[in-house]
């Protein structure tokens, strides 16, 4: 495996919550899932549409237009970040909860993203693509 999805598969996801962290990695179970009701969500960013690096100050502008349309939609989120390889590599986004897997791939398309990652209560994190992806693995 090379490539993009590589990558992805080796970020660690971070979800904040009440002061702590809670670490998702793509194909493990996020054992808080059942405490984070109704148990089922997705990690969506506004940065970095494309996998394309972008100044900050554009980054926290989608951010916050995705906040926007979180809070419009009435569900709840929690704020996350990326870690990966590349320390300079950085996004932060959302853990939006009650958002069904259709509506959560709409939306990172909408935000330009190539996938998300959808969590869900005693299920392995999947790294979900939306149509953007045009990696070759």
């Amino acid at each position: 495996m090379t490539g993009l999805g590589q990558a992805y598969r080796e970020t660690r996801y971070i979800v904040l919550l009440e002061g702590r962290e809670i670490t998702v990695h793509i194909g493990e179970a996020v054992a808080e899932m059942p405490l984070l009701l109704p148990g089922y969500g997705a990690i969506v960013t506004g940065w970095n549409p494309g996998s394309q690096h972008r100044p900050v100050e554009e980054n926290r502008t989608a951010n916050a237009e995705l906040s926007a349309w979180i809070a419009r939609q009435g569900l709840m989120a929690l704020p996350s970040r990326t870690e990966t390889a590349d320390p300079a590599w950085v996004e932060e986004g959302f853990l939006i909860l009650g958002i069904t897997e259709a509506d959560a791939i709409d939306l990172a398309w909408r935000f330009g993203q190539n996938a998300l990652v959808w969590l869900a209560t005693a299920e392995p994190a999947r790294l979900v693509a939306t149509s953007l992806w045009r990696d070759t693995d």
